[in-house]
């Protein structure tokens, strides 16, 4: 494949990537509670924005442990988190189905048009965070964003459907209980996931 058409190769020129944000540290660790999963490697990350002391960058770099992280084997992976520009899901979906792993923390966000389906087909525990103030964090980290949709951090195991899944609802203090669950309900049956998603808990965070 030429490498201007394949994604994997574009990790690896360092083009800038106005997705590649950074979760805000205190819902990376309040996610991390919830999903029971302790992440020691991140895998899409820069030496700023990383989540973990181990990290693996778009291009070579001298305090990553890898770069090009679609390139690299996913298998038996220490505990990992995966924050990917929305625009690689189908490309990370893809590594996920083809990998020896048993399990990963991934971000990403509830759209119809990403392989939503099959992340959350695959996932045990899950956070759903609705937009909240100060969520995300740009390059540099310096600018604080607000997405204007859920955001869905998830423990997927790659290799298995489980048929139980514990979801938490993450809410800002102001954000009504009730709405916000009418709003996940009606996500969720547009998704075709209502038969195997229901809440378990609703959390408040103050980012």
């Amino acid at each position: 494949m030429p490498s201007a058409l394949n994604p994997a190769d574009s990790l690896s020129r360092g083009v800038a990537d106005h997705s590649d944000w950074r979760l805000d540290r205190t819902a990376f660790h309040r996610a991390s509670e919830w999903l029971r999963w302790w992440p020691s490697i991140d895998l899409f990350a820069s030496p700023i924005n990383a989540q973990c002391r181990q990290f693996v960058t778009r291009y070579p770099h001298p305090r990553a442990v890898a770069s090009d992280p679609l390139r690299i084997s996913w298998d038996n992976l220490p505990p990992a988190w995966a924050n990917p520009p929305w625009k690689l899901l189908p490309h990370v979906v893809d590594k996920l189905a083809s990998s020896d792993l048993s399990a990963i923390a991934v971000a990403f966000p509830l759209w119809a048009s990403l392989p939503t389906r099959w992340l959350l087909a695959h996932a045990d525990r899950v956070t759903i965070w609705q937009p909240q103030r100060r969520l995300f964090r740009e390059k540099g980290l310096r600018v604080r964003l607000a997405p204007q949709w859920p955001l869905c951090i998830a423990r997927i195991r790659p290799q298995q459907r489980p048929s139980f899944k514990r979801c938490c609802l993450m809410l800002d203090w102001d954000q009504s209980s009730r709405a916000s669950i009418q709003a996940f309900n009606s996500l969720i049956s547009r998704l075709s996931l209502s038969e195997t998603f229901s809440v378990s808990c609703i959390r408040r965070v103050r980012l």
